[in-house]
């Protein structure tokens, strides 16, 4: 599946609430990483609304962005904390390829 991802993911964290500044540290601490491999961090949240379905309270979300698949893998791979299965004690991280991106005037807001 790897192999067919191309173009842009975003890479989403879910961490315990409790841990929130501590991402926000450990993201912070390596944006020299994050900009060596194409990425940014777009967003950290320990609010998180839920429109539908199951969402655990206890969890908050980090969003990350990268130029492609194999960026967010590099990144990952380079920054040794996140390696560690009890970052954070514990998180959920998945990738999401950008499929389709809006045109341009989707992006337009009027005041």
């Amino acid at each position: 599946m790897a192999a067919t991802i191309q173009g842009p993911v975003f890479v989403i964290i879910r961490f315990p609430i409790s841990r929130v500044l501590s991402c926000k540290n450990s993201l912070m601490k390596h944006m020299t990483v994050h900009k060596n491999y194409s990425g940014d961090v777009n967003g950290i949240s320990s609010k998180v609304c839920v429109l539908e379905g199951n969402f655990p309270k206890i969890k908050g979300v980090a969003i990350l962005s990268f130029a492609s698949l194999r960026e967010a893998e590099l990144w990952k791979d380079s920054v040794p904390e996140i390696k560690q299965q009890d970052w954070m004690d514990g998180v959920d991280m998945v990738i999401v390829p950008v499929c389709h991106i809006p045109r341009a005037p989707f992006y337009v807001l009027e005041q």
